[in-house]
């Protein structure tokens, strides 16, 4: 029985070993093939390459080494029918070529040599003509008709598409893909000649055709460029690591043992390393990154998902599914306990939708990755989408505008790693759908369902009114400063207790003072000794009061000894709780304005002299009343001057007829602007009567009942009789 078990184990194991026998090459005729993708032209590739083989040789005597140049087509039809021993192609078709050929994993990862530095990383390019003015960001790229090598290309495709899908552009569908085919030179021709208005191309490719003088490098614009450090070449992308170097299933572990280390020591061949234009090959990177970026993009490999049977579960799964049958007990006494989780939570989001579609303000959920799943109805009208469908799946960060973008980024990450920080309110410029922009406000919170991370709920608050006001405010004081800087009179302000905190610059031109010599200072350390006491409690009982005062009249001290009069209007300030703050009020120098007013008083009074010591009755009428008489004219009317001021003019005729009848005769006259005389019997007080004769010119004709003058004259004491009306 034992014997029996231990032949059909024998069996079991020499079968497999015997069915590998055939593929094991014979090194020792054949020559070892190593295959290199060629994205540029086949014979710069060998030119390039070749010394590899050489190199390899030097370290390996006893094997032949040989190199070939081949296009995606090609390579990939050299290791699906294990024709090649060993191949170096780009990060993304090396995915493709592990998934469905079989390729091993990476010996060595490429570095290249730029401007004396070793890099083992590499990004795409994304190209434009510099004369095409409508094309400057990578939203303008929807519609236009873009050149690309292959869509198997990592730096020629595949890394520019994953760009374009974080700003929401999708591709192929949404715009028109031209394939040029190896090398990418190709893809440059097409956008010169115009039958591309875009191109995809790998860093490196740019500067290699200036250098070799094929490109002028002014004709071309590149779009998206990234600011990296310590990278010297120019990328519109993310770096990802460059290509790998690998084996075939089948290559004899020895020969690629020996390969990897004298891979791994190429850097010392400076030789050889200059002739390939690389710094060697390092430790092998890991190409995760590409792999998630095809996932997204849904690029082979992972363009469709694998078809399985339920004998294929079974054969490769037995264990999982006797795991499975002994855990669904368990299953399915969580699964209540779940339903009911499940039940609150879908009652919690179903109150958070309900609240989110009334709120003003955009207010959106994501997944772990980004893309929309949920926003209310404000969001949408925020962000000029038409309905919900076309914004899900739209990634938040393309929200965002280009330059405020990684930002943005760098917020939400450090978010997700520090779940309890609470920096995560900021500014910045929110992107429509139409590519305008407006100032925003963005707060983003994770969410979290059984511990583990489910996406992001977050507002965006529209701040374009508030940036607005706050300009207008910013505009509004400056021009208030400098009308208040510029003016004439001081503009001051007092604390509670009413020391200066502000002055003009016009309080130096007023006192002679600095501004800041006064600050902390009383108003009333500007005045005459003799009136501080007076200034003092007048505004000690403006401040006990908090009430306002005007035009009050003050005389002050200049620093130069002078004295000057300036009039002083102030009011209470007051803090939003209505608290008594301090004062604030105006200042003006009317020195030349009282000047002015004390030589008019003198002229009145000298006039006042003449005219009451005249020897003709003299007065002054408005809208029919006396206004002034001198002494003369109240004389001979037996009046005092006090009894004939405001008396009316009707007094002074016999009748109300005889007046009537005066008028009728003057005011004609008088309008024309001639003069008037008449002479008529007139009332005293007394009664009598006496001879009187007016001689009248309006001062202004065009108003009658306007301010006049009278001189009546009397002929009984032999006066020249005179009337001015």
């Amino acid at each position: 029985m034992r014997l029996r078990f231990f032949l059909c184990m024998l069996i079991l194991i020499v079968c497999p070993v015997c069915t590998l026998l055939p593929t094991i090459p014979a090194y020792g005729l054949e020559p070892i093939k190593i295959s290199v993708l060629s994205f540029r032209p086949k014979p710069q590739t060998m030119a390039q390459w070749q010394p590899l083989a050489v190199a390899l040789k030097q370290a390996i005597p006893q094997y032949d080494f040989v190199v070939e140049a081949l296009t995606y087509p090609e390579l990939n039809t050299a290791v699906a029918n294990r024709k090649t021993d060993f191949v170096l192609t780009n990060p993304s078709h090396y995915v493709l070529l592990k998934k469905r050929s079989g390729l091993s994993a990476p010996l060595a990862t490429l570095a290249f040599n730029e401007r004396g530095r070793p890099i083992s990383s590499f990004g795409g390019v994304i190209i434009c003509r510099a004369d095409q003015s409508n094309i400057t960001s990578l939203r303008d790229i929807k519609g236009k008709t873009i050149a690309i090598p292959d869509k198997e290309s990592l730096g020629g495709y595949q890394m520019q598409a994953y760009e374009l899908f974080l700003a929401g552009v999708r591709l192929p569908q949404d715009a028109k893909l031209i394939t040029t085919g190896m090398p990418h030179d190709k893809v440059i021709e097409a956008v010169l000649s115009g039958k591309a208005d875009v191109g995809f191309v790998r860093s490196g490719v740019l500067e290699g055709s200036a250098q070799e003088g094929k490109l002028d490098s002014t004709r071309i614009k590149i779009l998206n460029l990234q600011n990296i450090p310590e990278f010297p070449l120019h990328v519109s992308t993310p770096l990802y690591p460059e290509w790998p170097f690998s084996s075939m299933p089948r290559t004899n572990e020895d020969i690629a043992r020996r390969v990897a280390a004298s891979l791994f020591s190429l850097e010392e061949n400076r030789a050889a390393t200059r002739a390939m234009n690389i710094h060697g090959f390092v430790v092998p990177a890991d190409y995760t990154t590409v792999e998630n970026a095809l996932r997204e993009l849904r690029l082979p490999p992972f363009d469709s998902a694998p078809s399985f049977t339920i004998g294929d579960v079974w054969t490769r799964y037995h264990w999982q599914a006797i795991f499975t049958l002994v855990t669904t007990g368990l299953i399915l006494i969580l699964g209540l306990r779940l339903l009911v989780t499940n039940r609150k939570l879908h009652q919690s989001n179903l109150r958070f939708k309900q609240l989110a579609g009334v709120f003003p303000e955009t207010i959106f959920e994501a997944s772990p990755d980004g893309s929309i799943t949920y926003v209310n109805k404000h969001g949408l009208e925020q962000f000029r989408y038409s309905d919900s469908e076309s914004f899900t799946g739209v990634n938040i960060f393309s929200m965002v505008a280009p330059e405020h973008r990684q930002k943005v980024i760098d917020r939400v990450k450090a978010r997700l790693q520090n779940a309890t920080s609470n920096n995560d309110l900021f500014e910045y410029k929110a992107m429509r759908a139409d590519g305008t922009t407006f100032d925003a406000i963005g707060i983003s919170v994770p969410n979290y369902e059984n511990g583990k991370l489910t996406g992001l709920r977050g507002f965006v608050l529209d701040i374009s009114v508030r940036k607005k006001m706050e300009e207008e405010l910013r505009h509004s004081e400056e021009k208030f400063r400098n009308l208040v800087e510029n003016t004439s009179d001081c503009i001051w302000e007092t604390d509670s207790r009413g020391h200066f905190v502000y002055l003009s610059p016009s309080f130096r031109n007023i006192t002679g003072y600095p501004p800041e010599e006064f600050l902390g200072k009383s108003p009333a350390d500007m005045f005459p000794d003799e009136m501080k006491r007076q200034l003092g409690e007048q505004m000690f009982n403006s401040i006990a009061n908090q009430q306002p005062f005007y035009t009050m009249e003050y005389s002050v001290v200049q620093r130069q000894g002078g004295i000057v009069t300036v009039e002083v209007s102030g009011a209470p300030m007051f803090d939003c709780e209505g608290e008594f703050i301090g004062m604030h009020g105006i200042t003006r120098d009317i020195s030349e304005r009282k000047t002015a007013e004390n030589a008019v008083q003198q002229l009145i009074h000298e006039q006042t002299i003449i005219l009451d010591n005249a020897g003709v009755g003299i007065s002054f009428v408005r809208n029919r009343q006396q206004q002034w008489a001198n002494t003369t004219f109240a004389k001979i009317f037996g009046y005092s001057t006090e009894e004939m001021k405001g008396s009316r003019t009707v007094t002074y005729f016999q009748s109300q007829e005889e007046y009537t009848l005066f008028t009728e005769e003057a005011y004609p006259v008088l309008a024309s602007g001639e003069t008037f005389t008449k002479s008529l019997l007139m009332p005293r007080k007394d009664g009598l009567l006496f001879h009187a004769r007016f001689t009248g010119t309006a001062i202004n004709p065009d108003n009658l009942f306007g301010s006049s003058a009278e001189f009546v004259g009397d002929y009984r004491f032999g006066q020249l009789p005179k009337c001015m009306i």
